[in-house]
């Protein structure tokens, strides 16, 4: 992961700034000064690295590749780096690299607030983007660019989007470029990034609202050796690490018969063959790492003998669309849930 910092002259004088301008100045300046300290100042012609993420190209194979913008310290950085971002590659060393965002996208604000910065862009963002825009790969490539920009400041743990002043809900900002839609806080996403990607998203059309399966009913029994959540920018993951039952530490040889589906009121997750399901499996912020997406989270026995079900609680009434496959080395079952 590319490193959140800052750079000037003065690495510390640099840090030091640039935090107060995200959360707010306090009275430190006034106590330094009845106790005789010498005051914190920056020139003018202070600089300050900016990290931004623009896109390698414009097909699906496309990543994220982060490059550095010097700017005045003295700016307003945040709105900087998004304005930045939007701008796009700079020179020729970033002439095979271009903007996320369609051309012609306007910002309005960017305000930083509590750990959220909310980003307000015009109208102008949904209307009519170019064909290869719409792509849904391209629409998780350009929340992904704003995120990962984002999060590169310290006070920075998630992004909200408006338009106009308009939060998601709305018919418009909701259907965003028709792809994978707006959530309503973006995470920080690695996995779209050169040198960093694992397999980037999987493909939408993957997703479904149907009850789905992998694995075969002959499967060996096994363990369950942790249950993991990763957020990514357009969808949730839930990784279920599986081992033998005869070799814990080893990889199972084969994947147990496991089904998926998706209500209004829950997502439930249902592994069969489950011989035990070790004490450190559940992280004890499990719940804490499904939010807001959802409220909690059960753990227990399936309706099938033998079986462990986890079951997810929306947060919202909303049918989620979900991908149930399987990753290799570790042997894990992998549910996608849709954002």
């Amino acid at each position: 992961m590319p490193p959140r910092a800052y750079r000037t002259g003065s690495a510390v004088l640099a840090a030091m700034l640039v935090l107060s301008m995200l959360v707010g100045c306090t009275d430190d300046e006034d106590d330094a000064a009845a106790e005789g300290e010498p005051a914190v100042t920056a020139e003018l012609d202070d600089l300050v690295s900016l990290t931004i993420y623009l896109r390698t190209g414009g097909s699906p194979e496309d990543l994220l590749e982060p490059v550095t913008r010097e700017v005045p310290i003295g700016d307003d950085l945040p709105r900087r780096a998004v304005q930045l971002l939007l701008d796009g590659p700079e020179g020729d060393d970033e002439e095979d690299l271009e903007s996320a965002w369609p051309e012609g996208t306007e910002l309005n604000a960017v305000n930083v607030s509590g750990g959220t910065a909310t980003v307000d862009f015009s109208g102008e963002v949904l209307a009519d983007p170019p064909e290869p825009q719409r792509a849904p790969h391209m629409e998780a490539l350009a929340l992904a660019s704003l995120a990962n920009t984002l999060t590169e400041f310290p006070a920075v743990e998630q992004v909200k989007v408006t338009i106009d002043g308009e939060d998601v809900g709305s018919e418009s900002v909701e259907e965003f470029w028709g792809g994978w839609g707006l959530p309503e806080r973006l995470a920080r996403d690695v996995t779209l990034v050169t040198d960093k990607s694992e397999e980037g998203p999987p493909a939408l059309e993957d997703f479904a609202t149907d009850g789905q399966s992998v694995g075969g009913s002959e499967a060996d029994p096994v363990v369950v050796r942790s249950i993991r959540v990763r957020d990514r920018i357009t969808y949730v993951r839930v990784v279920v690490e599986l081992a033998d039952a005869d070799e814990p530490d080893s990889s199972a040889p084969d994947f147990p018969r496991t089904y998926s589906r998706s209500d209004p009121g829950e997502v439930a997750l249902e592994v069969t063959g489950v011989d035990e399901v070790e004490d450190s499996a559940v992280p004890s912020d499990l719940g804490e790492q499904l939010e807001p997406l959802f409220t909690g989270f059960e753990l227990g026995e399936g309706r099938r003998p033998g079986s462990m079900k986890l079951t997810l609680r929306p947060a919202s009434s909303q049918h989620h669309r979900v991908y149930l496959h399987t990753s290799t080395r570790p042997s894990r079952i992998v549910l996608d849930v849709k954002k």
